[in-house]
């Protein structure tokens, strides 16, 4: 996940959050809501609760998901249109 991690801490990804519509391309994206579907399925359904718990202080649950999502060829290929938006 670190690579995630270094994406969203980059200084290009503090200018795309600038660019609504280049957030809201990514947001739209299959692949964004195919990683999201991924997210809820392997929270159990529970994505919500595992953002709270993540909110309160206990990310495990939510950080084993994205782990496991991001690993999949769902979550790469959104990695990669990110990457690339933030060119």
């Amino acid at each position: 996940m670190s690579s995630v991690q270094d994406l969203m801490h980059s200084e290009a990804a503090g200018k795309l959050l600038q660019n609504r519509s280049a957030l809201e391309e990514l947001r739209d994206a299959p692949e964004t809501q195919t990683v999201m579907e991924l997210l809820r399925r392997s929270t159990g359904g529970n994505l919500e609760q595992a953002a709270q718990q993540a909110a309160n202080g206990d990310p495990s649950s939510l950080a084993d998901s994205i782990r496991q999502v991001m690993n999949s060829p769902a979550g790469e290929k959104l990695l990669s249109r990110m990457k690339k938006a933030l060119e």
